[in-house]
């Protein structure tokens, strides 16, 4: 139950879907993002705000 992606820093084995459908095994789509690398996307909504002293 354990499948390996291609990530960035090289191959990298996650749990796979537990449950078979008609035999088969759904395939594992994606590996998880690097450390960072959707900050700008996520911090792109908000605004500056001040805090007061």
């Amino acid at each position: 139950m354990v499948g390996t992606v291609d990530h960035a820093s090289g191959p990298l084995e996650q749990i796979a879907f537990p449950v078979n459908f008609g035999g088969a095994r759904p395939p594992l789509r994606s590996a998880p993002p690097l450390h960072g690398e959707h900050t700008d996307e996520i911090l792109a909504g908000y605004q500056e705000v001040s805090v007061p002293s």
